[in-house]
């Protein structure tokens, strides 16, 4: 009788625990071990109890596998978790097996049978509490690096068959509840090229880290975000899991060739590219859907001063609402924020306020740029769906008679930088050339400027021009460039490149001559580009009626002259700097206002300064072929006045041409041919500063005379 009686309170026990304990089974901190020319998956399992009363007895745990890509002629290795160690110091208190069977990877854990009959908490057995612990490291051999693991746990063969020690026999276990649980997510999608997680890090096959290669990569789980580990990092395949999130720092660029998935819980905040006062993240992928956070760090504007810290913005997702941070508000928080009308008559009024609600300008529309300053640095956030085709804007115009007649603002709409002249642009009725705003010079560039070098970058708004009505403009996704590429290449295209720099506040204008056999004197789509005006000092070559930023002309031919119109900012000492000339070419600058001529060859900045109300039409550009003097090298022929007369004397055999130019640019005097060396002019000349040019078959000569009656 005492025996049934102890049998039967030993089945309620036993009864009592099963109801109360259920195990959990999940995979957690895959990784890369590389030994031997060889690389292995590791993986951990973990595992814990409801109330954590009880000690394991034993485990079973089965995993599908993806048996093409691991090697099942060895079996996989096992290291032990919470369940090592040795009882009393003689043996290992649990045993296991490993084996495959077919597509089924094998893991049995029990305890050592030397010690069944011990008491549970004699130490012969290992507690399982309720929170995770690794029952063990599992490690088996991969044969195919590009490839998925495809692991998961056999649920059906799990159930059931999981025991924890009770320390009386004959069994000497019970069984925990049925069905287990199984929490977390599993290995079925993980690439095993690149792999990141919260434990381990990166790790890569082949044992080092090559980001310069594009591999299938993984980001499992992280404690922090996980951030890319190279400058210029690539993947094939990227997925970050279910845990992960993947960060892409300021500086950094990630290229996806094949499929990026953003499969985080944490949503857009699973793929962040990075954004501070140095750059922001670039990313270069090719599928559709994915979400991501784009940082955009925007310093903070003078906010007395009207020409400081502004930007051309423009946004890389579908949809972003122009709200939050991007609007913000309190007492020295203000922000400006405008987008650009072509159709407006009036002038200035092109300009499109945002605050005012009568404009509707409520949300960024992909393509479209937009002008924005903001009282206080801080960073702004574009979420949503990542764009990653080609878009081409709906919003462009051409209104004769506008004050910004064919000038439309776009923006580069991907979160990359993209190439004006690569890729598959569609650009019809559109100049050649578009113009970009470059906030430190406080004035546009052309795409072809060395400083831009058709670079447009991530983020960016942008200038473009119709040539008439009808205008279509596709940016394109094979357009796309990481904006870490060098932007001072050797090889560009031979252009010459005048600044005009204001030594005061640091603004800059650029103007650019080249030179092309199809081009004409006139305005050419195809080549030229008009001037625009920002902050800087307004510096253009003119022809005709018409301002150029970029002026391109049929040849570059000896006796060349272009006219060059400046007119000042809030500024009075300027430069003009030959940044860059075309190789073999003579040229000098012609100050009308100053009757000076400067060899820009050998003396490339022309200092001087200017004054509100000076005439607009300053500047010559002149070329020659072999050089050109400015009367203070050693020309053979004298010129003076005298008695209402210029005198010439010793004039040289080969002219072409003798000039007579007054300051403001007027040719007064022109002959083809003198008929003797010595010859004097006449012609009611005013007091002033006059220029004698000389135009000899290889040479220029310039050489300064006043009249003074």
């Amino acid at each position: 009788m005492k025996k049934i009686i102890t049998i039967l309170l030993f089945a309620l026990f036993s009864l009592n625990l099963v109801a109360a304990e259920t195990l959990s089974f999940k995979f957690s901190n895959p990784r890369i071990f590389y030994s031997d020319g060889v690389s292995y998956l590791d993986f951990d399992v973990l595992m814990k109890a409801t109330s954590g009363d009880t000690y394991l007895y034993g485990a079973q745990v089965i995993c599908n596998v993806n048996i093409t890509n691991f090697n099942t002629s060895t079996n996989p290795q096992f290291l032990r978790g919470f369940i090592g160690g040795l009882y009393q110091d003689e043996d290992f208190k649990y045993l296991y097996t490993t084996s495959w069977n077919s597509d089924k990877l094998n893991l049995a854990v029990y305890a050592n049978p030397l010690y069944n009959g011990q008491a549970v908490s004699s130490g012969a057995y290992s507690q399982v509490t309720n929170a995770w612990q690794l029952l063990g490291r599992v490690r088996v051999k991969i044969i195919n690096t590009d490839g998925v693991a495809g692991i998961n746990f056999l649920i059906s063969a799990m159930n059931g068959f999981q025991t924890y020690a009770t320390g009386v026999g004959p069994f000497y276990s019970a069984t925990y509840n049925n069905p287990n649980q199984y929490e977390g997510y599993d290995f079925t999608d993980l690439y095993m090229g690149r792999i990141f997680s919260g434990g381990s890090g990166w790790t890569q096959a082949g044992g080092i880290l090559h980001w310069s290669v594009p591999v299938n990569t993984s980001v499992w789980d992280t404690t922090a975000a996980a951030a890319i580990a190279g400058s210029d990092a690539m993947a094939y395949n990227l997925r970050i899991h279910p845990g992960g999130r993947l960060l892409v720092n300021p500086g950094e660029n990630l290229t996806v060739t094949g499929t990026l998935t953003n499969a985080s819980n944490s949503g857009n905040n699973g793929l962040v590219l990075k954004s501070d006062v140095t750059g922001t993240g670039s990313l270069l992928h090719n599928t559709a859907g994915v979400s991501a956070i784009v940082e955009r760090y925007i310093t903070a504007a003078a906010w007395s001063e009207a020409a400081d810290g502004w930007h051309l913005l423009s946004s890389p997702v579908v949809s972003q609402s122009i709200s939050g941070t991007w609007t913000p508000a309190g007492t020295g928080n203000d922000y400006d924020f405008f987008a650009f009308d072509e159709t407006e008559i009036n002038e200035y009024e092109y300009w499109l306020n945002q605050k005012l609600p009568a404009n509707d300008i409520t949300s960024f529309l992909p393509g479209k740029g937009y002008l924005v300053a903001y009282q206080q640095s801080g960073l702004r956030k574009f979420t949503g769906i990542l764009n990653s085709n080609d878009i081409s804007p709906a919003f462009l115009t051409y209104t004769p008679g506008s004050q910004a007649e064919g000038w439309n603002l776009v923006g580069n709409p991907f979160p990359c930088a993209i190439n004006w002249t690569n890729g598959t642009w569609t650009k019809n009725n559109i100049d050649a050339e578009a113009q970009v705003w470059v906030e430190s010079a406080q004035s546009y560039k052309t795409t072809m400027d060395i400083s831009v070098n058709n670079i447009i970058p991530s983020m960016n708004g942008f200038m473009v021009h119709a040539s008439t009505s009808g205008a279509t403009l596709t940016i394109p996704a094979d357009a796309r460039i990481h904006n870490s590429t060098n932007w001072y290449k050797s090889g560009e295209e031979d252009f010459i490149l005048l600044l005009a720099n204001d030594t005061e506040r640091g603004s800059s204008q650029s103007s650019i001559i080249r030179f092309n056999p199809a081009a004409t004197n006139e305005y050419d789509t195809k080549f030229d580009s008009y001037f625009m005006s920002g902050f800087a000092p307004m510096f253009y070559s003119v022809s005709g009626n018409q301002a150029f930023a970029l002026n391109t002309l049929p040849q570059k031919e000896h006796g060349l002259a272009i006219p060059f119109s400046f007119i000042k900012n809030g500024s009075s000492n300027f430069n003009i700097e030959l940044a860059k000339n075309i190789p073999g070419t003579a040229m000098y600058l012609e100050d009308r206002k100053t009757a000076t001529i400067q060899n820009l060859v050998e003396n490339p900045v022309y200092n001087f300064t200017a004054a509100g109300g000076d005439d607009a039409n300053r500047f010559v550009l002149h070329f020659g072929t072999e050089g050109i003097s400015d009367g203070s090298s050693n020309a053979n022929f004298s010129v003076w006045y005298y008695d209402g007369y210029i005198h010439f004397s010793a004039l040289p055999a080969d002219i072409l041409e003798l000039s007579l130019v007054d300051i403001s640019g007027r040719n007064l005097i022109s002959l083809n041919k003198a008929t003797s060396d010595k010859i004097s002019i006449g012609n009611g000349f005013a007091p002033g500063w006059y220029l004698v040019k000389l135009t000899l078959m290889d040479n220029i000569v310039i050489k300064k005379i006043f009249i003074n009656n």
